[in-house]
């Protein structure tokens, strides 16, 4: 299978198993083919918006994950059930809208619990999180020109696994990085 083609290459946590990893796959593949699906009908997947702004040298690249004729779908994974959307997401969520002029996201989570399960949570966006993240982007802009980064070790991203900046950043910050 594709699965046993791609896990060669692949590197494990201590904690993972190549068979728990594709049976887990396997119920949310199926999850996702037999409730998700049937409900969302794509007219663009992964298609990818450029924002620029006023005076500055880039641009905010955001690539939504399915675009609808309702609006836009966020395929998420989770090892709980959510109880609401994150606050990661809903920041993301917030870039989609600015890049798409589309106001809701669907948040389509799987989640994989012993039966895995499907619960859409859905959103809509308005001026206080563009707001939000407009002025957290300023911000970026600053720290970008004056090369000031603040660490944020509590971020998902701020691991050995997902961040390929980790050994600079505890060269200048000390600390621990995950692994």
């Amino acid at each position: 299978t594709e699965f046993d083609k791609q896990i060669v290459d692949a590197t494990l946590a201590p904690d993972e198993n190549k068979g728990d990893l594709k049976d887990e796959g396997v119920g949310l593949v199926t999850i996702a083919h037999e409730q998700m699906a049937p409900k969302i009908h794509p007219i663009a997947v992964e298609k990818s918006f450029e924002v620029a702004f006023e005076n500055v040298d880039y641009t905010l690249v955001v690539v939504p994950d399915v675009i609808t004729k309702r609006g836009l779908h966020e395929i998420k994974t989770s090892g709980k059930t959510p109880s609401e959307i994150s606050q990661d997401h809903i920041l993301q969520g917030s870039a989609q809208v600015l890049a798409t002029g589309l106001n809701e996201v669907s948040f389509e989570y799987l989640i994989k619990t012993k039966k895995p399960k499907y619960l859409p949570l859905t959103r809509t966006f308005h001026e206080e999180d563009q707001a939000f993240l407009l002025g957290l982007l300023a911000k970026v802009h600053s720290s970008i020109r004056t090369g000031v980064f603040i660490p944020n070790r509590a971020s998902w991203a701020c691991s050995k696994r997902q961040c390929g900046f980790w050994q600079k950043c505890v060269q200048a910050n000390h600390g621990v990085v995950r692994d």
